[in-house]
């Protein structure tokens, strides 16, 4: 599981001194998104996007060219505002069954360290998923919008 090692203990911890976490609003195959406020306020509410680097380096490349491609189109029309990115180092536990003398034996090992890598948008209110794709309430399928 790439849940977010810190939240376990405080829904509404604070990450890089800056932000405030709300809910979380989502999750993919190389991340996922969270709901949050400025610190000082001077943002609003964003938008904070976790990417999921623990499961290899062609996430951390993913998300260089998304801030590549966001701090390009930064100011323009229809996309996502991209304010910042930055990384964390964090520690994820693993616990692991280690086979001693034929038998399985459970055993902690030392927290791995990892670097986290955080981008910042500003919260425009939907998601491109919620555009592109529509779930009937009554039965949950998920259907292609005609956006």
């Amino acid at each position: 599981d790439f849940s977010i090692s810190f939240m376990q203990g405080d829904p509404f911890a604070y990450k890089h001194g800056r932000y405030r976490f709300g809910e979380r609003l989502g999750r993919g195959a190389f991340g996922e998104a969270w709901r949050a406020v400025s610190l000082d306020r001077s943002l609003g509410e964003v938008v904070l996007k976790r990417l999921f680097v623990e499961k290899g380096e062609f996430v951390r490349q993913s998300g260089e060219r998304e801030i590549f491609f966001g701090t390009m189109l930064q100011h323009r029309p229809h996309i996502a505002r991209f304010i910042e990115s930055f990384e964390e180092e964090s520690f994820e536990s693993h616990h692991s069954a280690n086979k001693v003398d034929g038998e399985g034996a459970e055993s902690d090992q030392e927290p791995a360290k990892i670097v986290e890598v955080w981008l910042v948008f500003h919260n425009e209110g939907f998601s491109l998923t919620q555009h592109m794709f529509r779930v009937h309430p009554e039965t949950l399928v998920v259907e292609s919008s005609r956006f």
